[in-house]
């Protein structure tokens, strides 16, 4: 007689620890969204610090590319992803909008306009300090300045798209090379951010005028500006999009405009950081229409809390 040993019972998978991770990340990011859209108010407070706070912390994880996969494909990060990018944005913009605020009342005004500051160097730098990231701000600016002196770039002229009402990488680009850059035009739809800007960056920042007038400010949306022919390089910001909330076209028209060996410096993310930010792929900058006009020279992605890569293309 034949014996048959009974059949095992099916066994319910046991999840990898990479599948809880996911899952873990998808869940948490699920409900910071939940709280963001209930919250009427994006202006810093406790509650919107603390959750835009911990999106942040979740966007710069070190996880492996399988999590960040398994991530971003979910269809429900997919459907709200946009949404999410757009109350980042909002919130950014009141954070700015607070902060420039905060720190020219912290300010008595440049009591010594005209006049060269010693140190002025530091004390600009102090005075920024007060912004709660501005360390993030000091390391990216000086991530792109390298980058741009990898691909030997003239830094002379330089045009910022999306500078804000806390235009911090324009301030830190000026005060960290001064010796290089001897005009930053910042470019901004918002009246009311490019006039806190203005104010902000000429009348209470502690250095000589003929520093702070090499700040130009227009209040213009991207393609409207008409100076791009003379920049050496144009700097365009992470949250930027054209009237139809296009970067690609954006980028095209910028491109057409810039001079022969000038360059364009796109911010971009990768990994989670995409939860955040849009990822412009090198891939797309070899469409039929911008073939010819431009070429990618480098690209950085930041491992540590820098969110933002930089990817530098050269027009041809």
């Amino acid at each position: 007689m034949v014996h048959h040993l009974p059949s095992p019972a099916p066994m319910t998978p046991i999840p990898s620890k990479k599948t809880e991770t996911g899952r873990g990340l998808i869940q948490e990011i699920n409900r910071i969204h939940r709280l963001l859209q209930a919250t009427a108010d994006l202006s810093p407070s406790e509650h919107t610090n603390a959750l835009f706070t911990r999106l942040v912390q979740l966007s710069i994880m070190p996880v492996d590319e399988e999590i960040v996969h398994s991530v971003l494909q979910d269809k429900t990060i997919r459907a709200l992803q946009p949404s999410l990018q757009s109350l980042c944005s909002t919130g950014e913009c009141l954070l700015e909008k607070h902060w420039a605020t905060r720190l020219m009342e912290a300010s008595t005004g440049k009591e010594t306009t005209g006049k060269e500051i010693a140190g002025w160097q530091q004390s600009v730098q102090q005075q920024c300090a007060q912004f709660v990231y501005y360390q993030n701000y000091m390391d990216l600016a000086r991530l792109e300045y390298h980058a741009l002196m990898a691909v030997q770039a003239k830094v002379d002229h330089v045009a910022f798209i999306g500078s804000g009402p806390l235009p911090l990488s324009s301030i830190e680009l000026l005060r960290q090379h001064p010796e290089s850059i001897h005009r930053i035009d910042n470019i901004d739809m918002d009246c009311q951010a490019n006039s806190l800007a203005t104010a902000l960056t000429h009348s209470h920042l502690a250095w000589p005028a003929q520093i702070s007038h090499r700040l130009r400010f227009f209040t213009s949306d991207a393609c409207s500006y008409d100076h791009y022919s003379e920049m050496d390089v144009v700097f365009l910001g992470a949250l930027v999009l054209d009237r139809h909330g296009n970067k690609l076209n954006l980028i095209e028209s910028i491109a057409k405009q810039m001079k022969p060996r000038s360059h364009l410096l796109i911010r971009s993310a990768h990994g989670l950081r995409q939860l955040l930010y849009s990822n412009i792929r090198p891939s797309l900058l070899h469409t039929p229409r911008l073939s010819g006009l431009l070429e990618l020279v480098l690209e950085v992605h930041p491992h540590h809390d820098i969110v933002n890569s930089v990817l530098i293309v050269r027009r041809i």
